[in-house]
This record gives C-alpha cells, sequence and structure tokens, in this order.
C-alpha cells in the first residue's frame, strides 16, 4: 500500500491527483471558514434584525440602513447642489404650496419641540423597514393593502421624554 508521502514523491502524479484536492480548493476552503468564522463575529446589523420581524409573504420591501448617514451623503452629492438650480424646483420655492408646506412644518416642530431632522436622525436614523402586503388571490385594491413600518430608534425615548406632556396636552380630552 502507497502511503501519501509515496503518491507524492513518484515520477507519475496522476494517481495522486485522482484523490488528493488541489491548492486552489483548500485554499478556497480556507477563505470560505475564514470569512464564515469573521462574519460569525459580527454584530448583527439593524435593518437585518428588523427584516426578521416581517413576514415572508410581503410584496415589497424598501430597506434603508443608516438614513443620517444616507441623508448627509446626498445633502453634499453634487446632485443636491444643482437641484435647486432646476427651473421646475425655483418655481416650487416660489409657490404658495412650497410656503404652506413650510409653515406646516414649522407647527409640527413647535408642538413636537424638535426639528423634524432630529426626529428623523433619533428615531429612523439607524434602520427603517417597510413592508406592503398584497393579498395573493384577489385582484389589487388599495384597500385591501396592509403595510408595516418597522424601525430601529437609537434614542427616541429620551427624544419622547423631552415632548414630556407637551403632545399629550395638546390632543383633546374625551
Amino acid at each position: 500500500m502507497l502511503s501519501a508521502l509515496d503518491l507524492l514523491n513518484r515520477k507519475d502524479p496522476a494517481p495522486a491527483r485522482q484523490w488528493l484536492p488541489s491548492w486552489r480548493t483548500i485554499l478556497g476552503l480556507e477563505l470560505i471558514l475564514l470569512a464564515t468564522a469573521a462574519r460569525a463575529g459580527e454584530p448583527v446589523s439593524p435593518a437585518r434584525e428588523l427584516q426578521k420581524l416581517i413576514p415572508p409573504d410581503a410584496s415589497v420591501v424598501l430597506t434603508v440602513e443608516d438614513l443620517r448617514g444616507q441623508v448627509r451623503e446626498l445633502l453634499a452629492s453634487r446632485l443636491a447642489a444643482e437641484f435647486p438650480k432646476l427651473p421646475t424646483v425655483k418655481a416650487w420655492f416660489d409657490s404658495e404650496k412650497y410656503e404652506q408646506l413650510e409653515t406646516a412644518r414649522d407647527q409640527i416642530e413647535g408642538v413636537l419641540q424638535a426639528k423634524l431632522t432630529e426626529i428623523r436622525d433619533q428615531i429612523v436614523g439607524d434602520a427603517v423597514v417597510l413592508a406592503l402586503r398584497l393579498p395573493p388571490d384577489s385582484p389589487f385594491h388599495p384597500s385591501q393593502a396592509r403595510g408595516i413600518l418597522a424601525l430601529k430608534a437609537i434614542n427616541a425615548l429620551g427624544l419622547l421624554a423631552r415632548q414630556g406632556g407637551t403632545v399629550g396636552a395638546s390632543s383633546p380630552k374625551p
């Protein structure tokens, strides 16, 4: 019986190749094992945790991770710099509808005692998942659609505590 060393030292290594894996195979397996071990030590992303809450039969799922960072990058982009220069956008900013939107935003921020950008960053800044579920066997009708909004807030309790009784005080009493 030949040992592995005898097979490797033979002048005709063909029989050894039949049962010995190639160095590429071994390297590939080692890389897979290393990647798996490295991934096992990684913390699960907030979006991945939220996606576990979404039913598997959801028709559409929109996932946004690190919204505050995404917005920061978008606002620093050339697209954001050029966007207000477009004639349609200029007309919108000069319109009465835009003024109404600004007034509504100011009122909402006044009631909540926080800027909407702060609320966005504190409540949906880490991750947000929006899922839409449609009945599978019936024709599409908007009244039958069901949605789920799952979010990972970094400091929602602190933000809500700061508003304290303000939001409840502005609500009508039964």
